[in-house]
């Protein structure tokens, strides 16, 4: 496609698409003629990528184009993987109480199939709650479901071997976590020497929970799959041969 046409689908004018070039945050287009050049999807998705960040994380050009060269030279496609990483973590929806009315506008919304709404609702992993007539999902059973759908499109589903109750396992060791937190809040909360402690204190306190068990999370899973790589995972399947698998798996 001509720049006219990439500026068209993105939204993003010529004139920046041409900075964005200089700068070397975008892919230099193919060159068809002296004054003629064809841009392709990998071009949209960069595009899509820097819009995100920008408008969703309010990252500054130099803080992007670090993003980009970081993974670069690690072999990662930025594209795939920022994209991803940020996609759930937008701060303004964080702050929004909106909800989806309707089981239909839900699915369309996070991809999920029908039967595996229903069995995540059996979990309680999903709660919608009743109003109106029809169920209402909340911000955080969107971003929940989005998850959920992403999941088995990335091919982690029962078809592939997947056990399809995990993650109410999962649900089951994390609400021992919450209540562990809670139980330390609450006893400093009803503490005589504490006898302002707030609402408001708790759900920062949450807040700040939340962010920590993210990134221990990530750590202890790193560690672990280091671990693992080094021991053997069976099947014949070399530390390589799982770089490869990821390598293809965010190309694709």
């Amino acid at each position: 496609m001509r720049i006219k046409e990439l500026s068209a689908l993105t939204g993003v004018s010529k004139e920046t698409i041409h900075y964005y070039t200089r700068e070397n945050l975008l892919p230099r287009a193919e060159k068809t003629s002296s004054n003629q050049a064809k841009y392709g999807q990998e071009h949209i998705d960069r595009l899509k990528l820097i819009k995100n960040l920008q408008d969703s994380l309010f990252m500054p050009l130099s803080a992007i184009k670090k993003i980009i060269r970081t993974y670069e030279e690690k072999g990662i496609d930025p594209d795939a993987v920022v994209m991803k990483k940020t996609e759930y973590f937008k701060p303004l929806s964080r702050l929004l109480n909106e909800r989806i009315q309707g089981e239909d506008a839900f699915l369309e919304a996070t991809g999920l199939a029908q039967d595996r709404l229903a069995a995540f609702e059996e979990y309680q992993i999903i709660t919608p709650v009743i109003k109106d007539g029809e169920k209402s999902y909340s911000n955080n059973d969107l971003t929940i479901g989005k998850v959920l759908g992403d999941m088995k499109k990335n091919g982690f589903s029962v078809e592939n071997g997947f056990r399809g109750d995990t993650t109410n396992d999962m649900k089951r060791v994390l609400q021992k976590i919450v209540n562990l937190c809670m139980d330390e809040f609450f006893s400093v909360a009803q503490n005589p020497s504490n006898p302002d402690m707030t609402e408001s204190q708790s759900r920062s306190y949450m807040d700040v929970l939340a962010v920590f068990i993210h990134h221990l999370f990530i750590k202890l899973s790193k560690k672990e799959l280091a671990l693992r790589l080094e021991k053997g995972m069976g099947k014949d399947l070399t530390k390589d041969k799982v770089k490869d698998k990821v390598k293809d798996k965010v190309k694709s």
